[in-house]
């Protein structure tokens, strides 16, 4: 194995088991649809389950987004297993919604649903004609996955990370025409 692999492996499996624990945490010590203030208005910890997708979104039955994740986590499997090395920010960007997805996909094949308990209160948003008085209730998976988006937008975007292959193979190319010796 890779041994530059490890890091985010252990990345990937931490990301989905602090998913998994807190919504544990939260269906242990909460009711369906109970919600405590943490910070006033601004924060509670509200226990719901969602049984869409993003922002409570229903596209279609669980099946649907059950097969959605999976082909999610293929997708970024496949791409990791062509690109890994290559740019250090994409990878740790994939790796973790790699760890978001497979969090909401427990969920998901445990209840046929995904628990989400984050609920804040950011400011009001009229979107195309919805308003939003609190921003939709998510989980830490959410949250992973949409660090890493954020992560890989900015990434190609503004050219974030650097490559980690071409880097060292410029490099031992330069030795080489200098006659150093890599052994």
């Amino acid at each position: 194995m890779n041994k530059r692999l490890i890091p985010y492996i252990f990345l990937t499996i931490s990301a989905a088991i602090l998913d998994i624990v807190t919504k544990l945490v939260v269906q242990a010590n909460l009711k369906l649809g109970q919600s405590v203030p943490v910070i006033e208005d601004f924060f509670h910890l509200t226990y719901v389950l969602n049984q869409g997708g993003a922002f409570g979104s229903r596209l279609g039955s669980n099946v649907f987004y059950l097969v959605s994740a999976l082909i999610v986590i293929g997708l970024v499997i496949f791409f990791l297993y062509r690109e890994f090395g290559k740019n250090s920010y994409v990878d740790f960007a994939l790796f973790l919604i790699l760890g978001g997805a497979v969090g909401n996909l427990f969920d998901r094949i445990r209840m046929g649903a995904v628990v989400d308990f984050l609920d804040f209160d950011f400011f009001k948003i009229n979107f195309f004609g919805y308003q939003f008085d609190r921003w939709p209730t998510f989980n830490i998976a959410d949250a992973e996955v949409t660090v890493g988006i954020a992560i890989l937008l900015l990434s190609f975007l503004f050219g974030l990370g650097r490559q980690v292959e071409s880097e060292r193979d410029n490099h031992d190319s330069n030795n080489m025409e200098s006659g150093a010796d890599l052994t």
